[in-house]
């Protein structure tokens, strides 16, 4: 059986990254592939907790979102990895770099990273597909939908989460990041999206 693979979708909320997930699910298993979704934070205990945080911003403080993020990760990392030994491609919305880039905005990079070491060491993506949104597309997307904001949707603060993001894509070498314009049409988008995935299986 040959060994399964992990590719991560990442990129501001507005970017698409669900609608391509869902795409690039049908086109893998079109193609003969068993596919599970997954996503962070998780469905489960922790993963519960934090999305009660991120719409109740007074709720819990940044660090603590921070470390249930990191625990929340840890436990996931257990069950991909059970998923990726049985031959899956497993396709996960949100990973290390997104609380990367989005915990770095009101604490040091330093200790996100810190928090992080074990997830690092313990698996890396096989490929990361970072879908590139400017922060006023973002913003007038999640408008559109009607959503209430969460904590970190403002154009401020997704300007500067998107500019964490593109530094974090040229140095995070291990996670095989590759961009893609995320302002084009959702199949021109799916399209590049598949060529950067045929260049992993």
């Amino acid at each position: 059986m040959s060994k399964g693979k992990l590719i991560v979708l990442e990129g501001l909320d507005g970017s698409g990254k669900g609608t391509q997930l869902a795409l690039l699910a049908e086109r893998l298993m079109n193609a003969g592939h068993s596919v599970w979704l997954t996503r962070e934070p998780t469905d489960g205990a922790i993963g519960r907790l934090i999305r009660e945080g991120l719409g109740d911003a007074a709720r819990f403080d940044e660090a603590t979102i921070a470390l249930l993020f990191a625990a929340d990760r840890l436990a996931h990392i257990a069950e991909i990895r059970q998923h990726l030994a049985a031959g899956e491609i497993v396709l996960c919305d949100r990973y290390v770099l997104s609380s990367l880039a989005y915990n770095s905005q009101t604490l040091t990079l330093e200790w996100i990273l810190a928090l992080n070491e074990q997830a690092d060491a313990r698996l890396h993506p096989d490929l990361t597909l970072y879908f590139d949104l400017s922060e006023q597309l973002a913003m007038s997307r999640i408008d559109a939908r009607g959503d209430v904001h969460e904590r970190y949707e403002t154009q401020r603060q997704l300007y500067q989460v998107r500019e964490m993001y593109r530094m974090l894509a040229d140095v995070r070498i291990a996670d095989n990041v590759h961009t893609i314009d995320a302002k084009e049409t959702p199949e021109i988008i799916a399209e590049n999206a598949w060529q950067a995935v045929q260049n992993i299986l």
